[in-house]
This record gives C-alpha cells, structure tokens and sequence, in this order.
C-alpha cells in the first residue's frame, strides 16, 4: 500500500491518503484518509545568558537557549519579556518554533538592570554632576577644562563594554555609543569657571531643638545630629548654571563688588523627631551665603536655594542616631509640602551613615518598611515576574496589546485593578507568601472613559497622569485633582502664609518643557492637562517692606507691585530708596522684568560698556533689540548716567504705548521733541499728571519712586 502526506514532521494536525495497493487480490475502502497529529516536543531545561545588564532607556531582556530535547540540525529561538527600567526581574520564555513548547515547570530566570557606571574627568577643582533620564546623559556643573570626558560602562548583550567622549559646555548633542546603544549626552548646564564668582562649600548647620527624650536617646541624637559625615555632596554642581542668577537675585540692584563675591553654599539641617526604633525625621533645606571675595566683612546676604534652582539630584549624608537599625528595609520617606509622600531606597549605608539622592529639598524621614510585592504578568512573551517596594510607588505597571475593537485598561489583582503601584497595593499585598497572579483587564472601545468597578482606591480611570508638587515652603500649593487624563483642567490653588508671597508658579512636564497657566486673579491658576505627567513648582518670598517708602505715599502701592512682580526688591541695606535717582541700567532692568525678563534673540553686543557679567546685560540686549532704546551712541548705553524723566517715559512708551491723537499739554514739552508722543501717552492713559507746578520736567533727574510708579500705573492701567 502507498500511502500520501504521511511523510510530515513538523507539530500540527496533518491528513494521510491510501493512494494504492501492490496486491490485485484486495481492494481500498473508500474511506481512505485519516488525520493525525504530531505534538511538538516539550523543552524542559532552558539555558540562560545575559541575566546582568544594565539601563538604555530601550526595552531589554535575556537570551534563552536549549539544548536538551532539541532534535540534531533544529534551531529553536525563544521570545522572553523585555524590561526598560533597573530593576529585578523573574521571566519565562515562549518558544518562537512551533515544533517545541516550553513546558511549565521548565527554569525560569532571575535578572537584574542596574543603572551604567559614569564617570566625568575635568580639571583639577572642577565641580561635575550627572544624573540619567531616559538614555540621555545630563552633565551639570563648573569646569576650567576645555572639554569633559564622559566615561560610560555597561554590561550589554554582547558583553561589559566602555566607550567615552568629550563635550564642551552648553553642548547638547554628544553621544557615547557601544555594542550598538547610544547613550545621548546633554552639557547645556555645564558651564565655565564663573569671574566674578567663587563657589564655596560651607559646613553643615544643624539645628537640634529640644525633645522629650531619655538621656541615652538624647545621646544617640546628639552623636548623629553632630556627626561630620552629615551633608550635601554635589550641590555647587547642580547649583552651578543657576549661580549667576541667584547672586544677582540676592545682590539687587547693588553693583557688583569689584573683586567679585564669594557663594558659599550648604545645607540646613533640622531635627524634627526622633522615636527611637521607629523613625528619625529630619527638615534638610540647601542653603547659600554670599559674601565679598576676600573681606572679613558681614555677608552680603543669606538665603535659601530654591528646588527650582537646583539642576540635578544632589546626594544626602545623613547620620542616623544608633537606635534605628539601617538594614535592606530601610526607606527615607521624602514629605513632599502639598503633604503628599515618596519613598527613597539608599543607595549606600555605611556604620549609621545612609546615603540617598533627591531632586528636592523639604522634611525625610528615615523609616523601616518592608512591604514587598510578587505580581506575576502574562505576555504575549511569556511569564514577567516584578517584585514591587515602596520606593517603586508611583511605577506605572506593565502593559500589553489589546485585542481589537478593546482597550487595556489594567490588570486585576486580587479584587482591584490597577494601573501603577500604589500604598493600597502594596499593603493587599504585603503578607502574601507567593506570587500574586496579574489578570489583563479590557474593555470595549466604545465605553470609553470610565471607571472600572472595584472600588476604593484601586479603581481606575482611562489614560490619566500623575500631578505632583515640588516642595515649597512659606505657603502651600493645593490640587483639585492629584491625576488627570489628557485635555482636563486642572486648577491649582496657591496660599502664601503670613508674611510671604508668591514669587513664582510653573508647571512643567516630563520633557520639562513649561506648560501654560492661566491666572484665575483669585489666588487660583488653571492649565490643559498634557499627555504627560506634570510637576508644579512654586517659590514664596518674604513681602518687603521698606521703612523709607511710607504708608499711603504716592509710591507704596507701586513699590509693593514691584516687589510683588520681581521688578525689584530694593537694596541691600534694607531700604528702597524712592527719592534716590535712577540710572539708565536700573530703569531698563525694570521694564525687561517687567515684561516677563524675555530671553534677547541677539547674541552680539554692539554696546562696549556692557559686559555679560552686568546685572543688566539681557535687559539692555533686549531693550536694544526691541527699540526700546538705542544707547547713548552707536557703541555705547552709558548704565551708569542718571535717567530722566523724559527718558523715562519714553522707554515705557516704546515698551507698551500705542500711538495717540492727544498732543502735549505740558509747555516744557515742545511738540516735536523726541519724548512728545510718549509724553502724550502717559497723560491719556494716566501714567502720570505731570508735576505740581504745572511742567512736566522732562529734563529733571526720574526718581526710583516716580519709575515703579509709571511702571505700576501703565501695567495695571494702561494695559
């Protein structure tokens, strides 16, 4: 008997055919054909490699291989699920030959991403930091070498390999690649040795108030609160792109000294709480103190350096009072100033000393936590397993394909479904002994956005981003929503307490990229919720007052408007100065801020007698740029000549003013001089009445005092 398709061999379900018989004497039935099947081979020992790599911002995973079961001259290449961010993971594999199956109890594997090693060489005194965010490299700090060297080590598929390259301050387009991954690397906030600026690291300053403590916890405390090892390392090189803004800031509108200033920064330290056992909290805030360059007189000023301020994660030495025992479940919980926490795994704990990187400044408390989750993933790959931490809150939870005409909406774990790691997960989850399986949840496309039932606080809704406040201090910042799906509005309430203000209020996704607030005028702002998480930053001052501006005078409300709006904050030694005249460089520096401090478009300098280092170089730039203002001649502004008032208003007119019908009323004023239209302007829009003599006085000196006050009157009339 021949028989046909009897000759497969691969897995499946195949159909053989008698096609005849050899024997005359006997006859086929008809029925002839019969299917049969060919499992495929079960593969029960995998062989894993590259179960240690390290972060590229690019989906990553494991290779798996076999050897046993597979027959001579097959090749069999398995799919393995990938992971982007460090971390450890338990994965299987699936096998992409379908003549071999991987069988369930087959080994699994164990691997871990841990972040590249990166070093920065400059020169000797060079203040360098670096920090990682998605495959771009951020390089910040101050440097007198020509280049940096970044230095990149990594344990990639192809094996640990190092490459390096060099860039130059403000370069945004370096790449360091190997074994075909690039890691880009950005310097913008690299910057050269400042001239006029030296910056310093201070000493430590502890604050231990007194506590309800017995004598060996206050020894404890005392040895930990006044341990040298306590500190901030790198601050001056995340600080270093912003200290020429900060020492002015802190200057205002006191010149420069002419040997320059000396910006001494560290860190501030307060005890909060000690509970021996259980937890130690601590206020930490960045501090600075600026001084003149070689005097032995008191400092210029002190202050706080904002989080804003501050360009990459610096990392906190915190000794800890030996009644805490620091070990695998020590956490520091960052309380953020909205009253919202996050938790941060040390990196390194040495004796009592942990230490831990963070991008913002307010209370930490160092805790025990040892809430752990083992949540098993089904993909498409195979089998992911992720073991989740407090310091993973926040962590958005893996994703997979839906089906069509659905949507993924999250998994079920337990009775809840999540999208992202929260507290309430990791407490569900914190006594479970084994691996918690994760089921897929969809949902018709057709429904749309809304709420999964499941209650409480593992509930979810369709495509929503985290919004956080950066911590802030001297007033709060409330939410009306702490996520929000893309295109929501979202109202932001901002209170200052006693004494303070609001300075500033940003919002900023991840990209960094600042996104629109609208100003409510009620103490209320409102933005479009981007496709993104967003961080909202804001900074509160103190609200100045100056004992030579008195209350109910001409300038009081204008002065208060210019402090309020960082127009100005006066000088030094504490006073304003209403009656003082102005210079051209302080005039201009007003209008430039008054218009938001708008970045000039020019980089040339036509001007010889304003350098880079002036407290008014953009203002002029700008000013210049936007015919403001065209100097006293072709090369020179002269910022030291005392502005008139006739000056005055014609710089706010070329700012702000349109063009009148009205003509000049003043009899000083001629009709065709070159402050007539503006003149003019500033009447009709009540920027100013003229004098009480009737004249206008364009000729006489303009006073500090009658400036914010047309400045005040023109943005807040005028316009």
């Amino acid at each position: 008997m021949s028989v046909s398709g009897g000759q497969e061999i691969d897995a499946g379900t195949h159909t053989a055919t008698a096609a005849g018989l050899s024997n005359p004497n006997y006859a086929l039935s008809t029925e002839r054909t019969v299917q049969y099947t060919i499992q495929p081979a079960v593969l029960h020992e995998l062989i894993w490699s590259n179960t240690e790599l390290t972060y590229t911002g690019t989906p990553i995973a494991p290779t798996a291989t076999a050897e046993a079961g597979v027959v001579e001259g097959d090749t069999v290449t398995f799919a393995v699920p990938t992971a982007v961010e460090a971390g450890s993971y338990v994965v299987s594999a699936v096998s992409r030959n379908s003549n071999y199956v991987v069988a369930e109890d087959a080994n699994t594997c164990r691997f871990t991403i841990a972040m590249p090693e990166i070093t920065l060489a400059g020169a000797d005194g060079d203040q360098l930091t670096w920090y990682l965010k998605g495959s771009t490299i951020y390089v910040c700090g101050i440097t007198s070498a020509e280049a940096v060297t970044v230095s990149v080590t990594a344990k990639l598929l192809d094996g640990a390999q190092s490459a390096s390259a060099q860039v130059t301050c403000g370069q945004t387009d370096g790449s360091v690649s190997m074994g075909g991954i690039t890691y880009t690397v950005n310097a913008e906030k690299l910057i050269a040795a400042l001239l006029e600026i030296d910056l310093a690291e201070g000493e430590t300053q502890m604050e231990i108030p007194e506590l309800e403590l017995g004598e060996d916890a206050k020894a404890e405390l005392d040895a930990a609160a006044n341990a040298e090892d306590n500190g901030l390392n790198g601050l001056n090189a995340s600080l270093a792109a912003g200290a020429e803004d900060l020492v002015l800031n802190a200057l205002g509108e006191t010149e420069m000294p002419e040997n320059g200033v000396e910006l001494k920064t560290y860190g501030s330290m307060t005890v909060v709480e000690y509970v021996p056992g259980t937890s130690y909290t601590v206020d930490i805030v960045p501090s600075f103190e600026l001084s003149e360059k070689d005097s032995e007189a008191e400092p210029i000023a002190k202050g706080v350096i904002a989080n804003a301020q501050l360009e990459a994660p610096v990392e906190v030495a915190l000794e800890v009072p030996a009644g805490i025992t620091l070990d695998e479940n020590t956490y520091i919980r960052h309380i953020h100033a909205d009253g919202s926490s996050s938790y941060i795994k040390p990196h390194r704990i040495e004796g009592q000393t942990l230490y831990f990187y963070t991008d913002s400044f307010s209370r930490f408390q160092v805790v025990s936590d040892s809430r752990s989750a083992s949540i098993a993933f089904p993909t498409e790959d195979g089998v992911q397993v992720r073991i989740y931490g407090p310091e993973n809150i926040g962590t958005a939870l893996p994703s997979v394909e839906a089906p069509e005409g659905k949507t993924f909406k999250g998994w079920k774990i337990g009775e809840e479904t999540y999208t992202s790691v929260t507290e309430e997960l990791l407490d569900a989850l914190a006594d479970a002994e084994d691996t918690v399986q994760a089921e897929p949840v969809f949902q018709d496309k057709e429904q749309g956005g809304g709420t999964i039932p499941g209650g409480g606080g593992g509930g979810i809704r369709a495509e929503t981003y985290p919004i956080t406040v950066a911590a802030v201090e001297n007033g709060t910042i409330s939410l009306d929503q702490k996520s929000a799906a893309e295109g929501d509005t979202v109202t932001i309430t901002v209170k200052a307490e006693e004494g303070y203000q609001l300075k500033s209020i940003t919002a900023v996704g991840e990209d960094g990229a600042a996104i629109a607030l609208t100003d409510k005028g009620d103490g209320t702002y409102q933005f479009t919720m981007p496709g993104t998480a967003v961080e909202i930053r804001a900074e509160f001052v103190a609200e100045k007052t100056f004992p030579d501006v008195a209350e109910g005078s001409y300038c009081d409300e204008a002065v208060k408007w210019a402090v309020k709006n960082g127009i100005t904050l006066g000088f030094a030694n504490g006073l304003f100065a209403p009656e003082q005249s102005c210079t051209r460089a302080q005039i201009v520096t007003f209008l430039w801020r008054a218009a938001g401090s708008p970045a000039p478009k020019t980089t040339v300098n036509p001007l010889h007698d304003i350098q880079e280092s002036m407290f008014c170089y953009e203002a002029v730039l700008w000013a210049v740029e936007n015919g403001v203002t065209k100097g006293t001649t072709e090369t020179t502004f002269s910022p030291n000549d005392t502005c008139t008032r006739g000056q005055s208003v014609t710089f706010l007119y070329r700012a702000v003013g349109k063009q009148t019908e009205s003509q000049v009323t003043f009899p000083d004023v001629a009709a065709g001089s070159y402050c007539a239209d503006a003149v003019a302007w500033a009447v009709e829009n009540g920027v100013t009445k003229g004098l009480a003599n009737g004249l206008f006085g364009p000729n006489e000196n303009c006073t500090r005092g009658q400036i914010v006050t047309f400045l005040y009157r023109a943005y807040t009339k005028a316009n």
